[in-house]
């Protein structure tokens, strides 16, 4: 599950994601830097889950983008930027050993609604 919060401080949303099993080493964390990665801004831990704060993604995922039919009004152009972006993210994904990957992180499954939208 994901919410989505705002913090005083930076005015900026934040995506959190919480995740209820206990991650052996945090620091992997720090390997997924990528441009088309979604930034890892912080982390809490709380009583039986660890929380990952994320940069906010204002446009959503891509099935809601597919669904909506903005894909067919926008401009090729634009669709490319799409398409490379999300294949310059697997193809980071992929350099990462399968032993660093963990569920929720760096995860092999690539679901289209774990492709999110920061601009369109």
């Amino acid at each position: 599950m994901v919410y989505k919060v705002w913090v005083d401080r930076i005015e900026l949303p934040i995506a959190v994601k919480i995740i209820h099993q206990k991650l052996s080493n945090l620091e992997m964390l720090k390997e997924f830097v990528h441009p088309n990665l979604v930034k890892l801004v912080g982390y809490t831990f709380q009583v039986d889950r660890l929380c990952l704060l994320y940069e906010f993604m204002h446009k959503g995922n891509f099935v809601d983008l597919l669904r909506s039919g903005a894909v067919a009004r926008l401009p090729l152009v634009t669709k490319v930027k799409i398409v490379l972006g999300i294949a310059r993210g697997i193809v980071f994904l992929q350099k990462i050993p399968s032993q660093k990957r963990w569920s929720g992180v760096g995860d092999p499954c690539l679901d289209r609604r774990k492709i999110l939208l920061d601009e369109v």
